[in-house]
């Protein structure tokens, strides 16, 4: 099960047990896996701006959040 959904859902339920770490790492192996989709980019950059207060770091990732889906 090797799909971007799959880390992206494994992603979340790390998110919620509050192991941020491998949190980041399910995300970003699942916008590796697919490149078109932004929902990765959104929940890095929701995850720097609540949890680790760091403003330029989430725009970073909401930009390529925008830059994949202009129109969300």
């Amino acid at each position: 099960m090797n799909t971007a959904l799959s880390h992206e859902g494994l992603g979340l339920a790390y998110y919620d047990l509050n192991q941020f770490v491998l949190f980041e790492m399910q995300m970003k192996k699942a916008a590796a896996l697919d490149p078109s989709d932004s929902t990765p980019y959104f929940y890095l950059g929701l995850y720097r701006w609540t949890i680790r207060s760091d403003a330029a770091g989430a725009l970073e990732f909401f930009d390529k959040a925008l830059q994949l889906h202009p129109g969300d």
